[in-house]
């Protein structure tokens, strides 16, 4: 695999953050902490933020869509942050941009910091 070397000099702008729309009843958890967001770096590296609570926890929730450029090559599950009660949190991310609440609790769950390579 070719690599590409780039120097801090040749990153000139950053994008910043954009905040998704929420989807069943989840919503930022406020009081100092990440709202949710998602950027994409100068390498292509997607970045996802966040404290969210109140929301639907059943498996395969949609928590919200990335769009079209921000998505993965192939459907990943992976685990971050932690939630109410130490509970590891689960989210799946599907090439269709939808990221979804695998495993997680409604009080508070964190996204901690997801970063993937963006490949749709």
């Amino acid at each position: 695999m070719a690599q590409t070397k780039v120097s801090k000099n040749e990153i000139t702008t950053q994008e910043a953050w954009i905040a998704p729309t929420l989807q069943n009843s989840w919503v930022n958890y406020g009081s100092g902490f990440d709202a949710v967001g998602y950027m994409k770096d100068a390498l292509g590296f997607v970045h996802i933020k966040g404290f969210v609570k109140s929301g639907t926890t059943t498996a395969a929730t949609v928590l919200f869509t990335l769009p079209a450029g921000y998505r993965p090559g192939g459907n990943t599950y992976l685990t971050s942050g932690f939630g109410a009660g130490g509970t590891i949190n689960a989210w799946e991310l599907q090439t269709d941009g939808d990221v979804l609440v695998q495993l997680a609790n409604a009080t508070y769950s964190s996204l901690g910091h997801i970063v993937f390579l963006a490949e749709n």
